[in-house]
């Protein structure tokens, strides 16, 4: 196939995954959460507990800390167990995404370093191909060289050509 043909083809469509192509810095985790089925609702209830908890002080045993969640919860009617699920269902989603995101990149990877290498094969037999054109082109001078140097050899042996009135 021609370099120009391999060039114009276009990639393979990538196979659907939770994770964009390639590594992205930046990280939509709403949509990490949806793509895993998580709730709006289920979020935002997790999210006010995540909220609760930054703001207790740090200095406070694990224990008070636990029941002044547990204790908030009853009081807002949300379920600790629930809640839990909700935090091991984000913590799942986050680990797929981050899998897949690997994964993307790992294939992505490859697939750049097999291109390199065709476009070096292609290099080099392109390399190959100007060489030979040049060295052809050199046995095409010679030979013309060779052919006319004997025309004129032959040339001075022989008599001058009449001219024809």
């Amino acid at each position: 196939m021609a370099w120009d043909e391999k060039r114009q083809q276009a990639p393979p469509a990538p196979t659907p995954a939770i994770a964009p192509e390639g590594v992205h810095a930046d990280l939509d985790l709403a949509g990490v959460y949806r793509e895993a089925g998580l709730f709006a609702g289920d979020l935002e209830a997790a999210e006010r507990v995540e909220k609760m908890l930054h703001e207790l002080p740090a200095n406070l045993p694990p224990e008070m800390q636990k029941q002044i969640v547990l204790a908030a919860l009853n009081c807002s009617g949300l379920d600790p167990a629930a809640i839990r699920s909700t935090f091991v269902r984000k913590q799942q989603a986050l680990s797929n995404y981050a899998t897949a995101a690997r994964a993307d990149s790992i294939r992505l990877e490859a697939a750049d370093r097999a291109r390199i290498q065709e476009m070096w094969a292609e290099t080099i037999r392109l390399e190959q191909a100007i060489e030979k054109r040049g060295c052809d082109l050199v046995a095409l001078e010679i030979a013309v060289k060779t052919h006319a140097d004997t025309a004129g050899q032959l040339m001075m042996l022989l008599p001058p050509a009449q001219k024809v009135s």
